[in-house]
């Protein structure tokens, strides 16, 4: 209603508690009047967007028959025509809940699963505790898989995927990837360009913008090429954090509220502006929607106007 008042609310899980900080993890997904969204303890749900009715419920660990991740289920749904695509695999029909396949038997992964063409083949890459790997978005069918493996299985960053090349990044010093992707007579094969502890995303995912990738490596804000996967700038100030990107400008708000308007600048870090947001943890990406900024730590949200002077 643009006041900040709630509209309306709906329970869908009870609440996850844990020492580095509670749910929800995900961020929910909307798609044709409906809202679609994991709860960090596994439920998953389909919402009407307009009045927050149930319209569905599933549980994804019953699904896959497994217990939680370390630190709560933190993947967005993905809608691909009348499907929702889960990490690590998990596909439900989109109208009723019901289970359509599930592709793959890892445990899962943080990260959000993504859509892309490759060729004329249809994808989706789920980031898994066991690594990326490569799925047809109509058949479920394993089309690749690139073994990338983690302290506490943690692949939280979700893959970046530009042309026939994936970007994966991970923390606890496992570092990162880049992946050329060959598809031919229906199979796909990887091939590991690189790989090196340059960018570690500990959880939030780079932008990349004009061939380079800017992100945290682990506390340090960082630019990095995709293609050669050297760092061109590493800079402290921000600890662990999240970056968006609005208008050409990278939006960035650091561990502990620090919020920055940076130049895309492959050369050298380009602070515009910078003002103390918020305070305690913030771990969630900034979002940016109708010329408004919206920010959270684990207890408040504040909006910010973009467009006033």
């Amino acid at each position: 209603t643009g006041n900040g008042q709630q509209v309306w609310g709906q329970a869908v899980s009870d609440g996850y508690e844990n020492g580095y900080g509670n749910g929800p993890r995900a961020t929910p997904t909307v798609d044709g009047g409906l809202v679609f969204a994991q709860a960090a303890a596994g439920s998953v749900v389909c919402l009407d967007a307009d009045t927050g009715a149930m319209q569905w419920q599933k549980d994804l660990l019953a699904e896959i028959g497994q217990e939680n991740i370390t630190w709560g289920l933190s993947g967005s749904p993905l809608v691909l025509s009348d499907r929702v695509w889960l990490n690590p695999g998990v596909v439900l029909d989109k109208e009723a809940g019901e289970r359509v396949l599930v592709a793959v038997e890892d445990r899962p992964g943080y990260a959000t699963p993504v859509a892309f063409r490759l060729g004329e083949t249809p994808v989706v890459a789920c980031f898994t505790a066991a690594g990326l790997v490569g799925l047809h978005a109509q058949s479920g069918k394993e089309l690749f898989r690139h073994e990338w493996t983690t302290d506490y299985d943690c692949n939280i960053a979700t893959p970046i995927i530009e042309g026939n090349l994936a970007f994966i990044s991970s923390g606890y010093d496992a570092g990162c990837a880049l992946l050329e992707l060959f598809a031919k007579r229906g199979e796909v094969t990887a091939r590991e360009v690189y790989r090196n502890k340059e960018m570690r995303n500990h959880f939030a995912s780079c932008i990349l913008h004009e061939g380079h990738l800017y992100g945290f490596d682990d506390g340090m804000f960082t630019c990095l090429g995709l293609h050669t996967g050297k760092q061109k700038w590493r800079e402290r100030g921000w600890n662990k954090g999240a970056l968006t990107m609005a208008d050409g400008m990278l939006i960035v708000l650091g561990e502990q509220g620090r919020l920055s308007l940076v130049k895309p600048n492959p050369d050298k870090l380009e602070v515009v502006s910078d003002v103390d947001a918020l305070d305690g943890t913030c771990w969630t990406m900034p979002v940016v929607s109708a010329g408004r900024l919206y920010l959270r730590n684990q207890s408040v949200m504040k909006c910010l106007d973009l467009r006033r002077p």
